[in-house]
């Protein structure tokens, strides 16, 4: 019996168990010939360049209601090769930024500062962003409250991918 015990548990020692913890992902997309649709950001056939980073947040089974994703979508027009953008200048990508969570629910996205910077590769762009944003809270009919400042800063190679492949 000994025999027995003794592999199982240096296997389970080397390899670990399931520890019922979901790792941290993030992909990052862009699309050609795309355009965004802002309603309920989305990505469609059109005229421009349009990016899309996924973080998915690290989980754990056992907790109910913790678990988080956002996505980043912005836009540039086809043919640019690089684009450096800061302050006011990052309203003319058209930036939508969503959580998913257990959370309220952000409706009006403000641009407050920052920086991005991209570059054309062969076939993958390496961005670099740090950008504050600022989501509004609809309180009631009549007012929106300001939530507190949103840092989003990254650098990733966004790889070519068919809007056959869009969620």
């Amino acid at each position: 019996m000994k025999n027995i015990v003794s592999p199982f548990l240096i296997g389970w020692l080397l390899f670990g168990g399931d520890d019922g913890v979901i790792p941290s992902s993030v992909s990052a997309s862009y699309f050609k010939n795309a355009s965004l649709i802002t309603d309920y950001p989305h990505v469609k056939a059109g005229d421009s360049l349009v990016f899309l980073r996924e973080y998915v947040a690290e989980d754990r089974e056992e907790g109910a209601d913790n678990e988080y994703s956002e996505r980043f979508y912005f836009t540039i027009p086809k043919g640019f090769k690089s684009f450096g953008l800061k302050g006011d200048e990052l309203n003319s990508i058209n930036i939508k930024f969503l959580q998913y969570c257990f959370c309220m629910f952000g409706e009006d996205l403000e641009i407050l500062g920052g920086q991005m910077t991209g570059q054309l590769n062969d076939d993958f762009w390496t961005i670099s962003a740090n950008i504050d944003l600022a989501f509004y809270y609809r309180i009631s009919e009549d007012s929106l409250t300001l939530a507190e400042p949103i840092n989003k800063t990254f650098s990733n190679k966004f790889k070519l991918k068919s809007l056959t492949e869009v969620d």
